[in-house]
């Protein structure tokens, strides 16, 4: 396609591949083709579209980087009245905003963002996965009850749509659909209502498996499930179900991944009165989150880290008779 010179062509083919697979090893690829697609297209609204993808696939190497782009292309687009380009924008913006703890800045640009969906005139799809990227925001500012409530008239809403649309759309209705079913999870998580979240995470497992999202994808979204489990009193399936994310993870040479489910095993087997092990396993957590560069996770490794250790040391004074 690049050979051709079809860039819109070529850019929408990259952007399918990084909604399918994010790691870093797929955006290593992608973005020197992204820079290429954006120098080729220089003017044009293209550029934009280009440069929102590019910045999309940067959020995860140079998440500076990716803001000033987005905000250029933004900026570019609502200039000439291009609101197709800055809805698409917007979204990225916010989710950007959303990652860094921005989350006045998410809220407002997810709200704009609904407004440039309706001004573009796109379908149905389109604007019900705006409201869906608004609820993810609201659920991360604490908004429990109100997404909660809003997930559920939006998730009634989606299921009634056909899959092929007869507007505009500018996102595959799995996408919106599993933003929806996340927001709904996270709000039923922060609320304590445990089988409410692993059925609305039980219905983003079947959405990816549906259409054939890769297995650290899988795994990443039954991580979720360990949690509500743990509360349950079901700590021999939550480790189980860790396990078997573990080892997706090492076939994939997945360290973010491992990073991850490492610190949730600690948390698992600490519940099972497994202290010494879940310091080994926390710490080890904390070794592939510096490897992955993923400073959130590395922020929590080291609070757990220190917990567990504090229990340790107050279960060995107990032990020896220290008051």
């Amino acid at each position: 396609m690049m050979r051709l010179g079809r860039w819109r062509d070529a850019r929408w083919a990259v952007e399918r591949a990084l909604m399918r697979d994010g790691s870093r090893a797929v955006v290593a690829v992608v973005v020197p083709l992204l820079q290429r697609i954006a120098q080729e297209s220089a003017g044009t609204a293209e550029e934009s579209a280009a440069v929102g993808v590019l910045a999309k696939a940067l959020r995860e190497i140079d998440p500076d980087a990716a803001e000033r782009r987005l905000r250029e292309a933004l900026t570019a687009a609502v200039a000439r009245q291009d609101y197709l380009i800055a809805s698409a924008v917007a979204v990225d913006l916010a989710a950007l905003c959303q990652r860094l703890g921005r989350l006045a800045e998410a809220t407002q640009l997810a709200e704009d963002q609904i407004g440039y969906i309706r001004r573009a005139g796109l379908g149905p799809w389109t604007q019900l996965g705006g409201q869906a990227q608004r609820l993810q925001v609201l659920a991360a500012r604490g908004e429990a009850e109100r997404v909660l409530v809003e997930a559920e008239r939006l998730r009634a809403q989606m299921a009634g749509l056909p899959q092929a649309s007869l507007q505009s759309e500018t996102v595959v209705p799995w996408s919106g659909w599993e933003i929806l079913l996340g927001a709904g999870r996270e709000a039923a998580l922060q609320l304590g209502r445990w089988e409410v979240a692993l059925e609305w995470n039980a219905a983003v497992a079947a959405s990816k498996r549906d259409r054939g999202a890769p297995q650290t994808q899988m795994a990443q979204t039954r991580i979720h499930d360990y949690f509500p489990l743990l509360k349950m009193g079901r700590v021999t399936a939550a480790v189980g179900l860790l396990q078997e994310c573990r080892e997706v993870f090492e076939r994939a040479h997945d360290v973010r991944g491992l990073g991850i489910v490492l610190g949730a095993l600690a948390h698992a087997e600490d519940k099972r009165g497994h202290g010494e092990v879940a310091i080994g396993l926390v710490q080890d957590a904390l070794r592939y989150c510096y490897l992955a560069g993923d400073v959130e996770e590395i922020t929590a490794g080291h609070h757990n880290l220190g917990n567990h250790l504090h229990r340790s040391a107050d279960a060995g004074r107990l032990a020896g008779g220290v008051r």
